[in-house]
């Protein structure tokens, strides 16, 4: 990274974790589903993170397998404002992004 990127710091997105890794990468919580208990355990997740010194971090939001309902991903995406790494990631041919049901 240093010889591409010179003196700029690049982005790493993990889920593996080592004693320090929250001075160097950002990290998710894993592929999740598009349920409402999901959305509750990335609150839980992401406290721990922050009490093992790992700030920066998210979960998918709206969830990585499976369709979402519209409330749902709402309601994800309105808790992902607060998460410190935001992000709407699926596996292909999901409904899971806001914009997925205007299109529809």
């Amino acid at each position: 990274m240093r010889a591409t990127l010179g003196n700029k710091r690049g982005f790493v997105l993990s889920r593996s974790q080592f004693t320090g890794a929250g001075n160097y990468a950002a990290h998710w919580l894993g592929d999740n589903y598009s349920e409402w208990p999901e959305m509750g355990y990335s609150i839980i997740g992401l406290l721990n993170y922050n009490l093992f010194a790992m700030p920066y971090a998210g979960s998918d939001i709206c969830g990585f397998f499976n369709n979402t309902s519209l409330e749902l991903c709402q309601r994800w995406q309105q808790l992902g404002a607060f998460y410190t790494f935001s992000r709407n990631h699926n596996v292909r041919d999901t409904i899971v992004s806001p914009v997925s049901f205007i299109l529809r």
